[in-house]
Order: structure tokens, then C-alpha cells, then sequence
């Protein structure tokens, strides 16, 4: 039997749409496999949220699953896809599911057990877990047996997505379908640095464990704050992947399931980690400008390394020709900046325009009675920028980007109105110190490729500083980054503790102007300003967004 994985990009919500890409994916591959496989809820998209709720949008679904039986009438093939699918009795109405249609029949269902609903995910909020002690059957076809899960329930006893958020899982023990010829995940598994190694050696484990092949099939693309990395793959009984699909783009990946029972050859795909967080940012911000129906984008460049990592990558996510970078010097900005800013638009080739706001500060200093040096002045120029920055996006139909990164977000040091706009932070989840090594990592990957570093040596090199007061470095309000990151690292991934429990040597790197408890302080109270900030890419196992819950106002010791 011939498989093939559809590693799809589906738009929540876009049901019509979803169903003609699956069916033009599987038609391009019509004489190479007897049966497609999709990721979970491909035909929805992934993760619909309160989108459940709407019973039209149901309805269209059933509608997408009758017309996806037809289509295997008159083909002759068979499709595994991910749906929701109502159900009668208390509480939630529907099942998160999978259904194999073969010949124009359907040849059952299963229902997924394990609803995750932690960090990013609420699947309890709509979805009902088929009871544990019922059994799920396995699909026989052309003399096979082929077993299904749907993504979490082929988690056991492991760490999930966060580093304490593990679901004690008993084993799945003889569950019937660990025995079919070859056993299939549909899954829709968001990326986050260094997941995809441990995801794989969860699933070859699997596969020795029980001596029989593996299909994983994941989604790609991405929606909203979430990522999806694709990279499906099929697992030997060895626990060799034998095949692999792209990262972070739609697949079709076609297995011979007698393949899959030899000696084959190792075909995973080596793990180069800077490499796919950028690639993951790029997927990212390009998937949110055109799902959210933009095709260019507009960003303030400072002449620092945030914005110019944002930059660059939009560049890459969107093309040059969509992308403009706007300088907006004040009378405290260097002749360094404002070269830097120039020369970065030069190198990648976007648009690029300077709007001195100094006359405008001026007059919001006089009206506000702002005082030269205070934070509300040094606020003052903020918000010019995001003002004038707002205003050009709406005149030119762009989306603006916020070029903030995590350390910032996280400590405060950013201000609500102004360095904050936007309708997307792409590197709101990198700390400061993996901006800089993303930075390098992009500027290397352009010399390999024979082309010109995309940001300026001198933009890498000086000290960070946000040039809102003469002679400002961040280092006159934060730690050192290579040392204040560790510590955030600690607190907003650690459950507020000191990475490896190393306090006292941390505690004495941050004194004396800064303790764990100080930190910690900053951090939780700033909360209302997250609440405000636009949606940040999901890069790390726990990131500002959907999967931090904090409240705004809350005791702080």
C-alpha cells in the first residue's frame, strides 16, 4: 500500500478553501499513493477556538467531509482526514476526530482521548474526550490494519510543550491499535526551539517500542502567534525515519509501506537550530500579513539590532518590494543611527523614508509640561513615533510591525503607544541576547550564499541603547542582557526560579542593583503593558500571549 502525507497550510476557518488545497495536493500525487493522510482538523484549520461555536461553520465542514467522500468514489482512493464531528448528550457537542473515507464509504472514526488545554492550548473548552476505557478499532484495508491517533494521545508519560507542564499519561498498555501494520498521528503541533528533535525520538521510541512503522502527519505554516513546522515523517520499525517532509511549508509526502518494513536508510533532517528560528519567524510573519488579507508591511528603523533583525526577516518573509522601513530621528538620535538605518534599507532593498520628529516633540513637550530628561518626555518621543508610524500604515495600507523583543517585553522597557504598535511582534519571544546571535546566524548565511551581510557590522557591534536621553545605554536601567536574559529565562520558563537552581551565583552577578526578587518584581508588573501589546510569534515552550495567564493586578513580595 501506498501512502501520502498532506502536510497542509490551512486558514482557520477557510473551509472551502482548505478542502480545494487538500484535493489539488492529493490529485497532484493521484498515481503515486492509495491513501492521503491529513494533519489534525485540516479541514477547519488548527486551533479554531470560539470559530467551534458557530454552527454555519460546522455545517460547512459537513459539507467539505461529503464532498471529500465523493471525491474517493470516483478515485478509487481512500483519505484520512482530521475534523470535528458532533456528538449527542451533556456537556461539550463535539469530538476532535479522524475519518477514513475509502471507494465513497466511510470505514470508521476515532475520537481523540487527550485534550490538551495548557500553555497555548483549550480544547476542553469545546471539545469532549472519548471515554478511556473505550476502545478504538483499527481501519482494515486491502488487507492492512491501519491504527490512528490524533496528536496528544500518542504523548505518553512524556514532557509535552512546556518544561513543567508534563501530563502524567498512564500507557496506552494493549490498546488494539499499537498492533495494527502500520500506525498514523494526525497531529497539529506548534513549533518552539528545540522541539522537533525531541518530538522525533519520541515517535522512533514508539516505533521500536512496539516493532511497527509510524506515519506522523503534521501541519504547516502558520496562525496567528502559532507556528507550525510541518517536517512530517515516517518511522521504520527500527525507529529510522526514512522520510521527511519540508519544514514550514506544505508537503506531499508519498511512503510505500513495504519500504518501511526493510533495511532502510536514515533520511532525517539534520537540526540546525538558528537556522529554523529564523526560517520559523519568517514563516510566521508571512503567513499573519497574508492571512490577515495585507500583502506589505512598514517598520521604524532605529539603526539598532531589533529592528533591523525584523527588517530583514520581513524582507525575506514578504519580499523587498513589500516591505518599508521608516527613521524617525529626534534630536537625540545619533549620526550613527541614521546611517545604520539607511544603510540596512540599502542592503535589502526596501523602501525607505526619514520623518525628523523633533518639531513635534517639541510641541507635546509644551502641551504635556513634560520636563526634558523625565521618563514622561523620553516617552514623548515613543509615541511620535508610533504615531507617525500608525498614521503612514493606515495612509499607505501596510501593517505596522513591533520591533520589540522579549527581554523588553518582559522588563518593561517599552512604552505603550508608541515603541509597542503594531499588528505584529515577529521577535516578541527572542530575549535580546538570541537577536543578536539570529543576526549573526542571518549575515553568515549571506556570505555562504555569496551575497551582502544584510545588517550593518556597526549595527551588530555598538552597545544597545534606546537614545531617548543624552548618552543613553540600556545598561543604565537593565543588566547586562547575557546576564538579565539567563535570569528571565529563569523566571518566566523556570516557574520563577533560577535556572539549575543556581541562585546564589546569579543572585551575585545581579547585585547589587538587581536581586532575583526585584526582577521578578519588574517582570510580573508589567503586565498591564503586555495585555496591550500587539500578537507575538510563538517561538519558546512558553511565550507572552495565549499561554501565559497572568493577572494585571495581583500582590507583588
Amino acid at each position: 500500500m501506498r501512502l501520502a502525507i498532506l502536510q497542509s497550510n490551512p486558514l482557520v476557518g477557510a473551509v472551502h478553501e482548505n478542502l480545494r488545497a487538500l484535493i489539488e495536493q492529493a490529485e497532484s500525487k493521484i498515481d503515486q499513493a492509495d491513501l492521503f493522510i491529513t494533519p489534525e482538523l485540516a479541514l477547519l484549520g488548527y486551533p479554531p477556538r470560539d470559530l467551534l461555536s458557530m454552527r454555519w461553520l460546522l455545517e460547512e465542514e459537513r459539507a467539505a467531509l461529503e464532498s471529500l467522500k465523493e471525491w474517493t468514489a470516483r478515485t478509487g482512493r481512500g483519505f484520512l482526514v482530521g475534523h470535528s464531528e458532533g456528538r449527542d448528550g451533556p456537556g461539550h457537542r463535539l469530538w476532535n476526530a479522524a475519518t477514513l473515507f475509502w471507494g465513497g464509504q466511510s470505514l470508521g472514526t476515532v475520537r481523540k482521548q487527550r485534550l490538551p488545554s495548557y500553555d497555548v492550548f483549550d480544547e476542553e473548552r469545546h471539545f469532549a474526550a472519548w471515554p478511556a476505557t473505550e476502545a478504538q478499532a483499527c481501519f482494515e484495508v486491502e488487507g492492512k490494519k491501519i491504527g490512528v491517533f490524533v496528536c496528544e494521545d500518542s504523548w505518553d508519560s512524556v514532557t509535552a510543550f512546556g518544561k513543567h507542564d508534563k501530563l502524567h499519561y498512564s500507557a496506552l498498555g494493549a490498546d488494539p491499535r499499537l498492533s495494527a501494520d502500520v500506525i498514523v498521528n494526525l497531529s497539529a503541533s506548534p513549533y518552539a526551539r528545540r522541539k522537533r528533535p525531541a518530538r522525533e525520538s519520541l515517535f522512533r521510541e514508539w516505533a521500536r517500542r512496539t516493532q511497527r512503522p509510524w506515519l506522523y502527519a503534521n501541519c504547516a505554516g502558520a496562525q496567528d502567534g502559532l507556528i507550525f513546522d510541518g517536517a512530517s515523517f515516517a518511522v521504520d520499525r527500527e525507529g529510522r525515519i526514512l522520510r521527511q517532509a519540508s519544514l514550514f511549508r506544505s508537503d506531499a509526502l508519498v511512503i510505500d509501506l513495504a519500504t518501511l518494513n526493510g533495511q532502510g536508510v536514515e533520511a532525517a533532517r539534520p537540526f540546525e537550530e538558528w537556522h529554523e528560528l529564523g526560517d520559523a519567524i519568517v514563516t510566521g510573519l508571512g503567513d499573519f500579513v497574508r492571512k490577515s488579507g495585507a500583502r506589505s508591511v512598514i517598520l521604524g528603523l532605529s539603526g539598532g539590532i531589533d529592528s533591523a533583525l525584523c527588517a530583514t526577516l520581513a524582507a525575506e518573509a514578504l519580499g523587498p518590494e513589500n516591505v518599508k522601513g521608516v527613521s524617525l530621528p529626534s534630536a537625540l538620535t545619533s549620526d550613527l543611527s541614521r546611517n545604520d538605518a539607511a544603510d540596512l534599507a540599502r542592503r535589502l532593498g526596501i523602501a525607505f523614508e526619514e520623518i525628523p520628529i523633533g518639531e513635534a516633540v517639541e510641541l507635546h513637550s509644551r502641551l504635556t509640561q513634560a520636563r526634558p530628561g523625565s521618563i514622561a518626555h523620553q516617552n514623548l518621543q515613543s509615541r511620535n513615533r508610533g504615531l507617525l508610524l500608525m498614521a503612514r500604515a493606515n495612509q499607505e495600507q501596510r501593517l505596522l510591525i513591533a520591533t520589540g523583543n522579549k527581554s523588553e517585553f518582559a522588563m518593561g522597557y517599552s512604552t505603550l503607544y508608541g515603541d509597542m504598535c503594531g499588528a505584529i511582534a515577529p521577535i516578541g519571544d527572542l530575549y535580546k541576547t538570541e537577536v543578536y546571535a539570529l543576526c549573526f546566524d542571518r549575515n553568515r548565511r549571506a556570505r555562504e550564499a555569496g551575497r551582502q551581510e544584510p545588517i550593518p557590522l556597526s549595527t551588530l557591534l555598538r552597545p544597545p541603547t534606546a537614545e531617548l536621553a543624552p548618552d543613553q545605554k540600556d545598561t543604565d536601567s537593565l543588566p547586562p542582557y547575557e546576564i538579565l536574559d539567563i535570569a528571565l529565562e529563569g523566571i518566566l520558563e523556570n516557574q520563577g526560579s533560577p535556572l539549575y537552581g543556581r541562585e546564589e551565583k546569579w543572585g551575585q552577578l545581579l547585585q547589587p542593583r538587581h536581586t532575583w526578587a526585584s526582577l521578578r518584581r519588574q517582570v510580573l508588573g508589567q503586565e498591564f503593558k503586555r495585555r496591550q501589546a500587539p500578537p507575538i510569534l510563538r517561538l519558546h515552550d512558553r511565550s507572552f500571549g495565549a499561554g501565559w495567564q497572568m493577572p494585571v493586578a495581583k500582590g507583588l513580595s
